[in-house]
C-alpha cells in the first residue's frame, strides 16, 4: 500500500509543539484567551479507527507517523501502538512492525462473544492462531477458557511481544 509522503520536519516544527508527555500536539501559532498554546487530540478529525489526523501545511497526516519521523528522522513504514490505543501517541508507545506483527497486537472485534483465538466447533471449542499467514491448529477443547489458555501460550510463542490476548 502506497502511503502519502510525509511532510519535511521544518515544516513540521514550524508550526507544531508535541509534548512527549502527553503524545499532543499543539499548534505554534494558535493560543488561548491566557497567551498559551491551544492542545488539541486532534484537528483534522480522528479516522473510522480511532487514529489522530493532524493538518500540517493543508495537508492530512495520521499523528503517530509525524511522531515517528520527528524522533527517527525516517518514513515510518508500519508502526504499532504499543498498548493498542491508537489515540495514544506518546513516543514510548509506537514501535515499528509488520503487518503481521501490527495484526497480531489488535483488539477482539467488538460484539464477539468468544474470547481471542476461539472458535465454536460442534459442541466442542476450538483453539487455533495464524502465523506469517499460516493458520495453526491448537486443539478441540471442552471449555472456552481452556481453548484460550493453548491460544494465549502460542500468541506468547510465535507474537513475543506482540502478542495481545484479550
Amino acid at each position: 500500500m502506497k502511503r502519502k509522503k510525509l511532510p519535511e520536519l521544518e515544516e513540521v516544527y514550524k508550526c507544531l509543539s508535541y509534548d512527549s508527555g502527553t503524545g499532543l500536539f499543539s499548534y505554534k501559532d494558535r493560543l488561548d484567551s491566557v497567551g498559551r498554546l491551544r492542545r488539541f487530540k486532534s484537528h483534522g478529525g480522528v479516522t473510522n479507527r480511532g487514529y489522530i489526523i493532524i493538518n500540517v501545511g493543508g495537508e492530512s497526516y495520521c499523528a503517530h507517523r509525524l511522531v515517528y519521523k520527528m524522533f527517527n528522522g525516517t518514513e515510518p513504514e508500519n508502526i504499532d501502538h504499543a498498548d493498542g490505543n491508537p489515540g495514544n501517541n506518546r513516543v514510548g508507545n509506537l514501535r515499528m512492525a509488520t503487518v503481521s506483527q501490527n495484526n497480531s497486537n489488535s483488539r477482539l472485534k467488538a460484539g464477539k462473544s468468544l474470547p481471542k483465538g476461539v472458535k465454536k466447533n460442534c459442541n466442542k471449542y476450538e483453539a487455533r492462531i495464524r502465523v506469517d499467514g499460516q493458520l495453526i491448529y491448537l486443539g478441540l477443547f471442552d471449555s472456552p477458557e481452556r481453548a484460550h489458555d493453548e491460544y494465549v501460550k502460542a500468541a506468547r510463542k510465535h507474537r513475543k511481544q506482540f502478542a495481545r490476548t484479550k
